[in-house]
């Protein structure tokens, strides 16, 4: 799984809840990295990330740059 979260208190938020829960049923983690409200292009972000080649990808966010960052993946 990887995991792409807003860097604020309500993303860590929701990575500190997710990753361990996940990790305590047996999946793994291979990726995860913030992104900043605000923010316009994850092309890099997403780049990295597919390079890890996760099975799914779990998105913490809100306003307009979570919604641009689902558009792009």
């Amino acid at each position: 799984m990887a995991i792409l979260y807003v860097n604020d208190e309500y993303g860590l938020g929701g990575l500190n809840v997710f990753k361990p829960a996940f990790e305590k049923l047996g999946g793994q983690v291979v990726f995860a990295e913030s992104f900043e409200k605000g923010a316009t292009d994850f092309k890099t972000t997403i780049a990295k990330m597919k390079s890890q080649n996760p099975d799914g990808v779990y998105v913490v966010g809100y306003d307009k740059s979570y919604a641009l960052l689902i558009k792009q993946l």
